[in-house]
């Protein structure tokens, strides 16, 4: 019998509500169910790996959908529960995928009660997110992900300066490294912290690079950015505040960038941390440590 030492679902969580905990307990229950009907690589499958994280914050009332990248067949044949379904190459929790939808009429405006779920979750998948330059798309996709609805709304609205302006502003970047431009070397170092990349042309992918740069020397960047560049490619003022001000996010295999931050994208990680803890999934995840991962 686990201890409360173990099982902390009694204590008060700060960012979770009573109505959220009380589902990531359920979920710890439900996780402990599948892995104790599973083989041993299925176990392995459970606990190791992006999949596993995936399944974990679905699990744990976190994420309501996600895209398998691997061992989708292996998947597939897990002992889950019913309300877990696949679409594709997507997993999802149907219980989690109506609620997420209910709770955000201004984006799922198009489903209507009554309507198929199944069917306009698929509807949804296939409309190749990742591709798409409908921002309502976009934004589905990235609630059923489950990540803060304020960062959905950035990433979306910003969609084409992720796409379009940020990508030309990285070649530009790079050709900086050959060429006399006449930049001082603070300016060089905006340009190339901004294009991840360092003085040798060597990408710089890091979730610090850049940030711990902005940290130091984030006015600076802005007035860079504001008087220099944006005259090249009439960058707007939005998108000056959002390249300084962005930060990388990320919890157990939930990563997004915090736009301009709100206290919701800010407390985001803290949030999945308290599900994980308060839960039990840790304690459960440590008991299970000592199999070996998949090679």
């Amino acid at each position: 019998m686990d201890s409360p030492s173990e099982f902390r679902q009694h204590q008060p969580s700060e960012l979770l509500s009573p109505d959220e905990l009380a589902r990531a307990v359920r979920g710890v229950a439900d996780f402990k169910l599948a892995f104790a009907a599973s083989n041993l690589r299925q176990r392995k499958l459970l606990r190791y790996g992006e999949n596993a994280q995936h399944l974990q914050n679905t699990f744990l009332g976190l994420k309501p959908a996600s895209q398998i990248s691997s061992s989708l067949d292996e998947c597939k044949r897990l002992p889950l529960p019913d309300r877990f379904k696949f679409q594709g190459m997507y997993l999802y929790d149907s219980d989690l995928a109506a609620e997420k939808i209910a709770q955000n009429p201004d984006v799922f405006s198009d489903y209507k009660d009554g309507e198929n779920l199944d069917e306009s979750l698929k509807a949804c998948f296939e409309a190749n997110p990742a591709a798409s330059r409908d921002l309502n798309e976009i934004k589905k996709i990235g609630l059923l992900f489950g990540f803060p609805k304020d960062a959905v709304i950035s990433y979306a609205d910003n969609i084409d300066f992720f796409r379009d302006t940020l990508a030309d502003f990285h070649e530009w970047a790079r050709a900086v490294l050959y060429s006399d431009t006449g930049f001082s070397d603070l300016e060089k170092e905006i340009i190339l912290h901004i294009a991840h990349v360092d003085r040798k042309g060597h990408a710089r992918l890091e979730e610090g690079y850049l940030h711990n740069f902005l940290d130091k020397h984030g006015e600076q960047t802005r007035a860079f950015l504001s008087d220099y560049y944006s005259q090249m490619t009439r960058i707007t003022e939005g998108q000056v505040n959002f390249i300084v001000q962005n930060r990388h996010a990320s919890a157990h295999g939930i990563q997004y960038g915090t736009g301009v931050p709100t206290k919701e994208t800010l407390d985001f990680p803290r949030k999945v941390e308290e599900a994980y803890s308060f839960s039990g999934m840790n304690s459960v995840l440590r008991a299970t440590r000592l199999l070996k991962a998949p090679r």
